[in-house]
């Protein structure tokens, strides 16, 4: 559930990066929200001697997430999805 709620919370973390004139790009964001699952294995390291699996498959998420944003936010079906979205002036 951590992992998850990680995932979500990628684009607000991203606005404060980029306010604070870092460069913009998906990488400083997933770094930043993975630094985050760090204390959560540390714990999981020092009291139970391993990390979680689910801790490993979340941070592996993350990565593949924002490995794939640039190619499928190029695919010709999302770009026209995003302009009918636009034109519409609302999402619903």
């Amino acid at each position: 559930m951590l992992c998850a709620v990680l995932c979500v919370s990628i684009p607000g973390i991203a606005r404060w990066i980029i306010l604070s004139g870092l460069t913009p790009g998906p990488w400083p964001h997933v770094l930043t929200v993975g630094l985050l699952l760090v204390p959560a294995a540390v714990f999981d390291w020092r009291t139970r001697g391993r990390v979680h699996p689910a801790y490993i498959c979340g941070y592996a998420a993350l990565v593949v997430m924002t490995m794939l944003i640039a190619p499928l936010s190029r695919l010709p079906v999302v770009v026209r999805l995003a302009d009918a979205i636009l034109a519409r002036g609302t999402f619903f």
